[in-house]
């Protein structure tokens, strides 16, 4: 048992698992984002559809879980008058506990909610779309049929609701694939083609979406790091002055342009006022502040090393 007080030693694999299911995650959801504005039978995408990444939501008064406050879902899309909200997790929690608490939440959405792409922000009904991993999605549709069947049960939901497995598949060319495993959308069409699964090419959703890395969850620590480091700092290098022995290159930028440039480069804009910073400019923040803290240095051969980051009000 550790000490109180001490930290976990450090897991490579751990940590390594945990970044590849979050970015596993962000990849499942541009790929319903994609099925949703995809017309299969025209090849083109709807002019209509609209998606949203963290968008606020206001509910009613007579909200379960949460009456008349702002909520924002993971993903919101819209086509026309059909209307989906999208909750993803990357948990591979074996408890149905774990899963029942998760369930809870989703309760929230099954209200009429205001903020959609309309005149007056509503659009009812709409559907839930539970996006989970592949190996999990049947768990999460037991609960759901015994939540249903059990007359105390407290996970009911009103509109329709579906759960759908995500998995990512590697070979001459790399595929999401999206199947549901539970429930039903509103959409009968793309209902059906879920289920027998859709494949999604992950160089598609680059072209279309450009380099996404973060969503409307917070990123592992070691996963922000990496993006700062390695993709995002070296950009720097010219506006800053090599060291005299050549090794290393000092760089001091502030915590506010760190954060607009994870923003801008690899998150979502904002598009109206209901919409979210994706990275929220909190996990900015505290990734800027872990990487100045580190205050490594490496030959320039090895890694470009970049000093401690100054707070914007500093």
């Amino acid at each position: 048992m550790s000490k109180p007080g001490s930290k976990d030693p450090y897991n490579h694999l751990r940590t390594q698992e945990d970044c590849d299911n979050y970015i596993n995650t962000v990849v499942a959801a541009l790929a319903l984002i994609n099925v949703f504005r995809w017309n299969h039978l025209e090849h083109r995408f709807y002019p209509t559809a609209k998606f949203g990444v963290g968008r606020r939501m206001t509910t009613s008064p007579s909200n379960k879980v949460s009456p008349s406050t702002d909520v924002t879902p993971d993903l919101v899309l819209q086509r026309d008058q059909v209307g989906t909200i999208g909750e993803i997790t990357y948990s591979l929690a074996n408890d149905n506990s774990h899963w029942r608490e998760k369930l809870e939440q989703i309760v929230k959405y099954d209200d009429p909610l205001v903020g959609w792409w309309s005149d007056d922000e509503r659009l009812d009904p709409h559907d839930v779309a539970f996006l989970v991993p592949q190996s999990r999605a049947v768990r999460v549709g037991d609960i759901l049929k015994a939540e249903a069947d059990d007359e105390a049960g407290t996970i009911k939901l009103k509109c329709p609701v579906a759960v759908v497995g995500f998995s990512r598949t590697s070979g001459a060319k790399e595929f999401m694939t999206l199947m549901k495993m539970f429930g039903a959308l509103a959409d009968a069409d793309l209902s059906e083609r879920l289920r027998h699964g859709i494949p999604v090419p992950t160089d598609v959703l680059i072209v279309v979406y450009g380099d996404r890395k973060f969503f409307d969850f917070e990123p592992p620590m070691a996963y922000l790091l990496q993006i700062m480091w390695d993709q995002l700092f070296p950009t720097y290098l010219s506006e800053f002055p090599a060291a005299d022995d050549k090794r290393y290159t000092a760089i001091t930028v502030t915590v506010d342009r760190v954060t607009e440039d994870l923003q801008n480069n690899y998150g979502f804009g904002i598009q109206d006022e209901r919409c979210s910073e994706i990275p929220p400019e909190n996990v900015g923040q505290e990734g800027s502040r872990t990487a100045g803290s580190v205050r490594l240095r490496f030959t320039r051969r090895r890694q470009h090393v970049y000093d401690p980051i100054q707070d914007s009000a500093g």
